[in-house]
């Protein structure tokens, strides 16, 4: 079980790992699987605005436990 994540800093890079592009939502999503069964991921959803694609959900499952159960990171998608 993971007690706890501490975030520092976010890095940008060129890439999408899985991506797809949704242009009802004008959204696009990732998925990265840090081992095969995808027990362990990241994801993140990017929405397109004044001309660019942010960051508004980004979601990580650190547990290694053989189930999919992300927690979120960012999330700018949700009211508070």
């Amino acid at each position: 079980k993971v007690e706890s994540m501490h975030v520092v800093g976010f890095q940008a890079t060129g890439w999408a790992v899985n991506s797809a592009y949704d242009d009802a939502t004008k959204t696009i999503t990732t998925f990265n699987k840090w081992r095969g069964v995808g027990d362990a991921s990241s994801s993140g959803t990017y929405l397109f605005r004044n001309g660019d694609f942010s960051l508004v959900q980004y979601d990580v499952d650190a547990s290694y436990d053989g189930e999919q159960n992300p927690q979120a990171v960012v999330d700018y998608n949700t009211a508070p």
